[in-house]
This record gives structure tokens, sequence and C-alpha cells, in this order.
């Protein structure tokens, strides 16, 4: 049968209930395909310590988010739940505190990577710390 030209089935408008599927469908696979763009990222790391203690020494330039705050504020740094973050603090307690509340907000790639010097000797320390900020000199790296 044909309805406004066209034969029955046919996808016509984004109005009519098989092109509003057919809609979802195409909205839903881009969706899928920006969330795995973003995976390839680089991961982002968080130092969960006190202002004071991030104050006195950092790795680089990665950002401050003291973990009694991180529930508040990691949707600033981390809008996309699906975003590897990588916590740290100064012996690994705070940071597995952090990883919980995250990951009760939904956040599905949260990882502890434990205290400072963990953190520091696990990065890839390529990357210059600002000037006069006070920061931890990067590992060399290890020859075996």
């Amino acid at each position: 049968m044909v309805e406004s030209g066209r034969p029955r089935g046919e996808n016509q408008a984004l109005g009519h209930p098989q092109g509003t599927f057919m809609k979802h469908r195409y909205l839903a696979l881009l969706a899928a395909l920006l969330a795995s763009a973003g995976a390839a990222s680089a991961p982002l790391w968080i130092d969960v310590r006190s202002a004071d203690e991030y104050a006195e020494r950092h790795l680089g330039s990665d950002p401050n988010i003291p973990h009694a705050d991180i529930s508040r504020r990691i949707a600033q740094l981390a809008p996309d739940r699906n975003t590897e973050i990588v916590l740290y603090c100064a012996a690994g307690g705070r940071s597995g505190v952090a990883k919980m509340q995250l990951e009760s907000l939904g956040y599905t790639r949260v990882r502890n990577a434990g205290g400072i010097e963990q953190a520091r000797r696990e990065r890839d320390c390529a990357e210059e710390p600002l000037p006069g900020s006070p920061s931890i000199p990067c590992p060399a790296l290890e020859t075996r």
C-alpha cells in the first residue's frame, strides 16, 4: 500500500514511528562510537590529598581534588562516566575511598594507583611541570 506517495514500511519522516526508531538507533550507534573514541585517550590522574599536601609537592600538572570533595567536583573534570581516572594520595587509603565514591556515582573506569611515590614511578613523565610549581621530578627510565 502507498501512503503519501511512498510504499508502506519505508523510512519516511522523522515524525513517523519507524523514522523515530531509526533515528534512535543512529544516535545510540553514534554515542557508542564517540565513547569508544574517548576510551583511547590518556587517563585523568587526580591527586586526592589535601590542598596543603598538594602545595608542598605534587606530580606535574595533575589536578588536586581532596578525597572529601571528589563526589562534588568530579563532574567538572570528567563529565563522561567512562573516562579513565587514576587516583593517588599519600599511601593509597584516601584514593581507595575516593575510588569507591566515584564508582557509586557510576564511574566505570577508576583505578587506585596507591601513594604518590607509586604514582610517580608508574607515570609516563614526559610532561614538564609548570614553571614555578613545586613538583616531584620524574624518575629516570629503568633499563633491565
